[in-house]
């Protein structure tokens, strides 16, 4: 009887343990392209919600709602930028403080601090580390599919070998050209390629939304006026009417 009990304890186990590796992961991603590695990553083992698409749309004017609250309260990982781009979410996944979920901050992640520009993602160097970080998560939730989830980060990491090897070959060409931007978007992938990037001070500005200094509007316009740069990069999701004039 004991024995036959012993059995049918260790079948219950293992089926238990199966139906629970048989649901998805759910994950909640503040911006898609960290939820598009996710998803590519986890595959059929996650379900990924993510909550910023429009490439369009203002992350600092973003407001969310009870579809976005509902899924952040059921999400198993919740993964977000940091560094005040998506200080939404914190409310939403403070809101949840009694819950057991897993929180990735990609910025806490690559040790960024305070001030740093937010924008990591146009690094692919921080993006690889980050899915090597993701992957080492999703096997902690489900050690059941490590050697997939391994798998899938190998494929990724040889096509983002392949996007920062583009980047080096694209630097031999253009490195030490000028360039300016009314948002500081694009400047981590602009120093990747070895461009001299003008009008810091300006940017920055633009991403806080604070009225910059005479100085920095003065030697934004004349490095234009002058033609000192070969290029302008502007950021369509951060304008006002001085991004305009420019």
């Amino acid at each position: 009887m004991v024995k036959y009990i012993t059995k049918l304890l260790c079948f219950l186990c293992f089926f238990l343990c199966e139906l629970a590796f048989a649901v998805p992961i759910k994950i909640v991603a503040a911006e898609n392209f960290y939820g598009d590695i996710a998803s590519k990553i986890g595959g059929e083992h996650v379900e990924v919600v993510s909550i910023m698409r429009n490439p369009n749309q203002d992350p600092h004017l973003f407001s969310s709602n009870w579809t976005v609250a509902k899924a952040v309260a059921k999400a198993d990982l919740i993964i977000c930028n940091g560094l005040d781009y998506d200080s939404w979410i914190k409310n939403l996944i403070d809101a949840n403080g009694g819950q057991d979920q897993k929180v990735l901050i990609v910025a806490e992640l690559l040790h960024k601090q305070h001030g740093d520009n937010p924008h990591i993602w146009y690094d692919p160097n921080m993006m690889l580390q980050y899915a090597d970080i993701l992957t080492e998560k999703l096997i902690t939730l489900d050690s059941i599919n490590k050697n997939y989830y391994t798998n899938q980060f190998v494929k990724l990491k040889i096509k983002c070998k392949a996007l920062i090897n583009e980047v080096n070959n694209l630097k031999k060409h253009y490195q030490g050209v000028n360039i300016i931007a009314t948002e500081p978007v694009f400047n981590y992938m602009a120093k990747l390629l070895g461009l001299n990037v003008f009008g810091e001070g300006f940017q920055l500005s633009m991403m806080n939304n604070t009225e910059p200094s005479i100085s920095d509007i003065k030697d934004f316009e004349n490095t234009l006026q002058n033609k000192k740069v070969k290029l302008l990069i502007y950021n369509n999701q951060v304008t006002n009417p001085l991004t305009t004039k420019m």
